[in-house]
Formats: C-alpha cells, structure tokens, sequence
C-alpha cells in the first residue's frame, strides 16, 4: 500500500544518505580495502561488508557497527553457499575457548557487543537456522559463549530456541552448555609446577566453572519447563 512504500522510500533514502557520507571518509576506504582483501572470498561470491567483517573472529565493534550502519540490509543476507550463515551466525560461531581468547581476552566482549548489536537491528535472526538447522544460541553455546556475553541476548530474542533440540546431537540448550563446559576441563593444560603459577590457574579454572554454572543455570531458569520435555 501507500503507505509501506513511503516508508520504505524513507528507509532508503536514509541508507542512501549515511553510506554516501562513510564512503566519502578515508578511514571507511581502508577498512573496506582490508575486509574485501583479507578474507576468504569463494568464486563468484559477491562482497558483503558486513559479512567479511562477521568472518574476523573478534572483529572491533566500531568496524562492525560501521559496516552494517552503511550496508544495514546485509544484516539479512544469509551466505551464497549451503550453510546458509547469516551474520549473527558467524559472530556467534566466534570460538570463546581459552585456546583462543589466550591470543585476544577481547573476543569474548567483543562478540557480546557484536550480538547486541546485530540483535538490535534485526532480532529475527535469532529465529533462523542456518543450512545445518542450527540456530544462533546453539552456535554459541558450542562455542562457550557464557551466559553474561550473549546467551542472554539470544534467548531474550527468541524464547522458544530453549525448546528446541539440537538436530546433530539431540541435545537441549542447556545440555550443550554443560558438554561443552565439560569439555573445557577436559582441554585444560597440566598443573603448572610453581606455586604462583598454581595459584593463577586454580583462579582461572574457578572463574570458568562460575561462567558454565550461571550459563546453565540461566538457562534452565528461562524455562523450567524443559526438564519436563527432557522424559518425554
């Protein structure tokens, strides 16, 4: 009708407006020089600024925001390929083991704003799965997001992803948390030799399994209703 076409010609407008003014600043020029060349690209594939800035694990936040500010109908578009990933996708695909965020402490944060943000613009996307029917809270819940730095955010968005059984595993939400915190125990380096060393480690480990517990906790919590679901 007239009136969804005005708003759509003002939306348009507007994006029209803000991209006109970042391309025109240098600093834009080199990001997208950087995202368009530094990372993977299949043949045939068309360049999406915020889906190459998705693919960075722990991407700086300013960069994100400004690629889904001048190109916000991205934030929709799932990948050219079977996975079928839509930005939050990837961003909660970011790995938040310590293997990795020994490397950068800022993924974690990082990939909380970068939820939040993407959330923001679009929180239906925490309803869509991606080629392998895997939604947005199972991808960070493989990947150890805890509940303080994105979970939350993914199960506020979409309620009923608590409910939904994982289509590899058969596993509920909170169930994936509590393997996946295992698994961190697991992959845990030795006991260090020197006391201070010991120290350190011992505070780590306390600090990771207070994270697992409020994840699962948190979960649970958001519907008790699941336990019920998990006899049936």
């Amino acid at each position: 009708n007239a009136t969804a076409f005005q708003e759509l010609s003002k939306r348009v407008a507007k994006e029209t407006q803000v991209l006109q003014k970042v391309s025109k600043w240098w600093v834009w020029r080199w990001i997208v020089i950087l995202l368009k060349y530094g990372t993977k690209k299949k043949p045939g594939e068309r360049f999406l600024a915020v889906s190459a800035a998705t693919k960075v694990v722990g991407c700086p936040t300013p960069i994100l925001k400004l690629a889904h500010s001048a190109f916000p109908h991205q934030i929709l578009e799932p990948s050219y390929d079977d996975d079928q990933l839509l930005p939050l996708h990837r961003v909660c695909s970011w790995p938040c083991d310590l293997d990795c965020t020994s490397s950068n402490s800022m993924i974690p944060s990082r990939k909380s704003m970068a939820i939040q943000s993407l959330l923001q613009h679009y929180q239906q996307g925490a309803a869509i799965p991606n080629g392998n029917n895997e939604l947005p809270l199972e991808l960070a819940l493989s990947t150890r997001t805890t509940w303080d730095l994105g979970v939350r955010k993914l199960c506020r968005a979409y309620p009923q992803a608590l409910l939904k059984r994982s289509s590899e595993t058969g596993l509920f939400p909170f169930m994936t948390a509590a393997v996946a915190a295992g698994e961190t125990l697991r992959n845990q380096p030795p006991f260090p030799k020197s006391k201070r060393s010991l120290m350190s480690y011992l505070k780590n480990l306390a600090r990771q399994d207070t994270h697992s517990v409020r994840t699962i906790y948190g979960l649970l919590r958001s519907n008790p209703d699941v336990l019920s679901d998990c006899f049936k």
